[in-house]
C-alpha cells in the first residue's frame, strides 16, 4: 500500500512544512548546546591556567575548536587553539604546536594578552634554535600586545628575552638599551627574579660564571623560572668556578626531580665530570649514558623545532594568506545577498510565468472565439467588425518583443500565438524564410520602412528590395502587401 494511503494526513504540504520547521529548530538547539559546551571547555582551560595547571584534554579542546565559529566566538576559538598548541609543545611536538599557534594568531583575537602569549611561545621556539632574528620579530610583536594589555610584568620579561637575542646577534648596544627598559619595569620581586635568572643563563653561556652566580644569588623567587632551572645553572657556574662539591649537590637535586632534558643534561654533565675526576668509571659511564639518551631526546625536539621554525618563517612572509575577519564577513554577506537575490528572482519569474500562462490561455480562448465567428460571418459589416477586433486583439508590444528572439522556434511560436497561426499558414502557402516572417509581421503592424530597417538591423534599401521579393512570392506588389496579409489573416480557417 502507498504511504499516502496509509498516512494521508501526514503527507500533506502543511505537515511537510511543520516537520521541516521542527527539524530546523532541533538542529539550531543542538548547535547552541554544542557551542555552550565548547565555551565551557575554554573557560575550564582558562581557570586552570590561572592557578598554574595546564589543561591536557586535547580531544575536548579539538572538538571545541571545531565547534566554535571564527566570526562570533573568535577569541574563544583562538584560546582553544592556543591551549592545543601548549599541549603538543609540552609533549615535544613543536611542529604540530606551530600549526595551532599560527591558526590562533591568524584569527586576530581581541584579547591582547592571548596574542602576547602566542607570540611569546613562537619566539621561545625560535630562540631555542638560535634563530634570534626571527625570534626578535615575535618578541617585538609580543611587546606591543603586552603594552596594549598594560601587562607590565610580562612586558619586562619579554624585553629581557629580547636583550638576550640581541646579545646572541652581537648587537650589544641594542641589547643594553632594551635591558635598561626592562629594568625600569622590573619593580617587583617577580620580574626582578626573572631578570636575574635570564641574565645568569646568559653569563653561563658566555663563560662569565662569577657573574652568573651573582645573578642567581639575587633571585628572590626561584619558582618564577623554575627551581630546577636555577639549580642547573648554579651547578654549572659552581663547577666551573672550582666549587665542585656544591655543584654536585645542586646537580643531585636536579637529578632527583622530573626536570626538563636540558636541565638534566647539565646536572649529569657535572656528575659525570665529578665521577671521572674521582676515577669512578662505573658512575662516569652511567652518567655518560644518561647524557647520550637525553641528547637523543633533545635531537628529536630540535628536529620538531626546525620544522616549526620553517612554518613560522612562511607565516611571517605571508601573514595574510587566509581571509581576515572582515574579508570573511564580506564574503558571507555577499553570499547572503546573492542567495536572497536568486530567491527573489525565482519568485518573480515564477509569478511572471504563471501570469503568461494565464494570458496565453485567455488569448487562445479568445482566438478560438474570433475564428469561430469568422467561419460564421456573412456580411461585410460583420467582417469589418471582426477585423477591427483582430487588430485590437493583437498585443503589438509583446509581438515586437517576440521578433527579437534569436531562437527561431520560439519566435515562430509567438507569431502563431498572437496572430492566429499566421506563420504556419503562410508557410503552407509559399516557401518563406524567418526573415520573411518578420517582414510580414512588421508590415501588418503598419511599421514604416525605416522602422522595419531598425528592427531587422538592415539598411532601408535592403528592406525595400526584400519587401519587393517577399510580395512577389505571394503574387502581389509592395504597395498592396499589407492589405493582402490582413485579408490572409482574416480568411476563415478550414
Amino acid at each position: 500500500m502507498h504511504a499516502k494511503q496509509i498516512f494521508p494526513y501526514f503527507c500533506t504540504p502543511t505537515m511537510h512544512r511543520i516537520f521541516t520547521f521542527i527539524s530546523a529548530l532541533l538542529l539550531a538547539l543542538s548547535s547552541c548546546t554544542r557551542v555552550q559546551e565548547a565555551r565551557q571547555v575554554v573557560a575550564e582551560a582558562d581557570s586552570l591556567r590561572n592557578v598554574g595547571v595546564q589543561y591536557a584534554d586535547t580531544a575536548r579542546l579539538q572538538k571545541a575548536a571545531s565547534v566554535l565559529c571564527s566570526l562570533t566566538h573568535r577569541t574563544e576559538k583562538a584560546k582553544a587553539l592556543y591551549y592545543l598548541g601548549r599541549c603538543y609543545s609540552a609533549s615535544g611536538k613543536d611542529a604540530v604546536a606551530a600549526d595551532y599557534y599560527i591558526a590562533a594568531d591568524r584569527l586576530r583575537p581581541k584579547d591582547p594578552q592571548l596574542r602576547g602569549r602566542l607570540n611569546a611561545n613562537m619566539a621561545y621556539i625560535c630562540a631555542q634554535q638560535n634563530k634570534d632574528s626571527l625570534a626578535l620579530i615575535f618578541y617585538e610583536r609580543e611587546a606591543a600586545f603586552r603594552q596594549q594589555a598594560q601587562d607590565t610584568v610580562f612586558l619586562s620579561s619579554c624585553l629581557f628575552n629580547m636583550s638576550l637575542s640581541y646579545c646572541e646577534l652581537q648587537q650589544y648596544n641594542e641589547a643594553d638599551s632594551v635591558w635598561h627598559k626592562a629594568e625600569q619595569l622590573a619593580y617587583n620581586p617577580y620580574t626582578y627574579s626573572r631578570a636575574m635568572g635570564v641574565r645568569a643563563y646568559y653569563y653561563n653561556e658566555i663563560g662569565e660564571y662569577d657573574s652568573a652566580l651573582f645573578c642567581l644569588d639575587e633571585v628572590m623567587m626561584p619558582d618564577v623560572l623554575g627551581r630546577d632551572f636555577c639549580n642547573a645553572q648554579r651547578a654549572m657556574a659552581l663547577y666551573y668556578t672550582g666549587q665542585v662539591d656544591s655543584a654536585v649537590w645542586y646537580a643531585q637535586m636536579v637529578d632527583d626531580s622530573l626536570s626538563s632534558s636540558r636541565n638534566r643534561i647539565i646536572a649529569y654533565t657535572v656528575l659525570r665530570e665529578k665521577a671521572y675526576k674521582d676515577k669512578d668509571i662505573v658512575a662516569s659511564q652511567k652518567h655518560d649514558d644518561k647524557v647520550e639518551e637525553l641528547q637523543k631526546t633533545i635531537d628529536v625536539e630540535n628536529e620538531q623545532r626546525i620544522r616549526a621554525i620553517t612554518k613560522y618563517e612562511a607565516y611571517i612572509q605571508h601573514p595574510n594568506s587566509t581571509f581576515s575577519r572582515y574579508g570573511i564577513i564580506c564574503l558571507v554577506a555577499l553570499c547572503l545577498v546573492v542567495l536572497i537575490s536568486v530567491v527573489i528572482i525565482y519568485v518573480v519569474r515564477n509569478k511572471r510565468h504563471k501570469d503568461i500562462v494565464e494570458q496565453n490561455r485567455e488569448l487562445l480562448h479568445s482566438q478560438d472565439e474570433i475564428i469561430r465567428q469568422l467561419h460564421q460571418s456573412a456580411t461585410d459589416a460583420q467582417r469589418e467588425r471582426l477585423l477591427k477586433s483582430i487588430d485590437e486583439h493583437i498585443d503589438k508590444s509583446d509581438l515586437l518583443t517576440s521578433l527579437h528572439w534569436r531562437d527561431e522556434e520560439r519566435m515562430l511560436h509567438d507569431v502563431n500565438l498572437y496572430m492566429f497561426g499566421f506563420a504556419d499558414r503562410i508557410g503552407q502557402l509559399t516557401d518563406v524564410s524567418v526573415d520573411n516572417i518578420r517582414l510580414y509581421v512588421l508590415t501588418i503592424l503598419d511599421c514604416s520602412q525605416k522602422e522595419i530597417a531598425l528592427y531587422m538591423h538592415k539598411s532601408e534599401n535592403s528592406i525595400k528590395n526584400m519587401k519587393a521579393r517577399a510580395a512577389r512570392k505571394l503574387g502581389t506588389t509592395s504597395a498592396e502587401l499589407r492589405q493582402f496579409l490582413i485579408d490572409f489573416i482574416s480568411n476563415p480557417v478550414d
